[in-house]
């Protein structure tokens, strides 16, 4: 059998993958590593479980910081950009000089995890991040632990567009605007949509918890993003219902912009 001679040290893609994947999974690492110091020890309070009828820390809640990180949409998403990463990797070329089908790198796959990709990083620097800096919650931490939040929420998001966008050599059969539209563009909605219902069955039955106040809800990490506070009658000056309609459909729009730019964007190199 024919093996062509290959060598991975001339191969640039290769090392574009490797590099890409070893800084997301560095990245999600070291992020975890200062979320879980900054709310368990340094900040103190935050994930503390105090002793009846009394102000005494006797333990941290890490079972209920664990669940809210693994459940965040920044994390999903980068879970979901590192297997596409390792997928990449795996069936790369290195024999033939073609790419194996997979499901993780199919077209389909690639632009629904691109579109949450570009949605997660452009919620966080346009409305996460300036509400942070706004409510000073990064003030019980260092300036590391601000650098540690944006690194992990733009360059998996960075790495996996430019690949896809640029360099990417699969070579997809072409798919027609029009059936773009009919048959795939509604799958891009799938899994913000799913996210969003687990998010506020789990705010829900906080609310419900703390008697319906909003405050107490928030402070038992109840809106994992501010324009959740839809029982707030004064978030920023307005309605929470209101911030949350119109953040929504920014949102809906973004998928339907990201998507289809990410599809014009294999389309131009795939097969007619």
């Amino acid at each position: 059998m024919y093996v062509r001679k290959w060598d991975f040290r001339d191969d640039w893609r290769l090392w574009f993958k490797l590099i890409a994947i070893t800084l997301v999974l560095t990245f999600l690492v070291l992020d975890y590593s200062q979320k879980l110091i900054g709310a368990c020890f340094m900040s103190g309070t935050e994930w503390a479980i105090y002793g009846a009828d009394s102000d005494k820390i006797i333990a941290y809640d890490y079972l209920g910081f664990n669940i809210y990180y693994v459940t965040s949409f920044t994390f999903i998403t980068t879970i979901f950009i590192f297997m596409w990463l390792l997928v990449a990797i795996i069936k790369h070329n290195i024999i033939f000089g073609r790419w194996e089908r997979s499901f993780w790198i199919s077209r389909l796959v690639t632009v629904l995890i691109a579109t949450c990709a570009l949605l997660n990083t452009t919620i966080y620097l346009f409305v996460n991040l300036p509400v942070y800096l706004v409510q000073d919650k990064f003030a019980p931490y260092s300036i590391l632990y601000l650098i540690g939040d944006v690194l992990i929420n733009t360059v998996p998001t960075i790495g996996l567009v430019t690949y896809v966008y640029f360099i990417n050599t699969v070579s997809y059969e072409k798919v027609y605007l029009e059936d773009y539209f009919k048959k795939q563009l509604p799958w891009v909605f799938v899994y913000p949509a799913v996210y969003l219902g687990t998010e506020f069955g789990r705010i829900l039955l906080i609310h419900y918890q703390y008697g319906l106040r909003v405050n107490a809800t928030r402070n038992h990490h109840g809106f994992r993003y501010f324009f959740l506070e839809i029982f707030n009658n004064n978030l920023f000056g307005m309605y929470g219902a209101i911030w949350f309609v119109f953040v929504i459909l920014i949102c809906g729009g973004l998928l339907v912009g990201y998507s289809l730019l990410t599809h014009i964007a294999i389309e131009s190199r795939s097969k007619r």
